[in-house]
């Protein structure tokens, strides 16, 4: 018979490369149509954190149903990336 666990584990880190390139983009999490369910997020800066907008240095943050997170990327010409981690909860 199968076992289930109730361990959440955040997946392998993203890390989005903040470039040379001017622009950037915003990235919104939002989770729907389920209200037990949430999604964790972590994502901090691995070089100048002032390209990760909304990043938050060891601590997480949590889409829920009517409540999304918005984070950003600067792509510019500063040295680093953002690095992104989620777990989803059900």
């Amino acid at each position: 018979m199968p076992t289930s666990s109730t361990a959440r584990t955040f997946g392998p880190a993203i890390r989005i490369d903040t470039d040379s390139r001017p622009g950037g983009c915003t990235l919104t999490f939002l989770v729907s149509d389920t209200p037990s369910a949430t999604l964790d997020i972590r994502y901090a800066g691995d070089g100048d954190v002032g390209q990760c907008g909304g990043a938050l240095p060891n601590d997480l943050q949590t889409a829920s149903p009517g409540h999304p997170v918005a984070l950003a990327v600067d792509t510019d010409n500063r040295p680093g990336g953002c690095r992104l981690q989620l777990r989803l909860n059900v």
